[in-house]
């Protein structure tokens, strides 16, 4: 999966996971995607009290990616 998401690297997405509950409140999170590696994901979003972070997530807690940018 992550030969397919390092295709993403610079576009933003939609991702599906329960960890985004822990950074935004939902299950979907708008994201734009830094760098992927085969573990991980890093990503920058916009937080609505911080600002933009950027932040870490592991490939296999990821449960669908919808691109928004082409």
């Amino acid at each position: 999966m992550s030969k397919l998401i390092f295709s993403l690297v610079g576009k933003t997405c939609k991702l599906k996971t329960d960890e985004a509950l822990l950074l935004s409140g939902g299950t979907e999170l708008t994201c734009q995607i830094v760098d992927v590696d085969d573990e991980w994901v890093q990503f920058t979003y916009t937080d609505k009290k911080a600002g933009q972070k950027t932040r870490l997530l592991r490939i296999d807690t990821i449960e669908s990616i919808e691109i928004i940018e082409e």
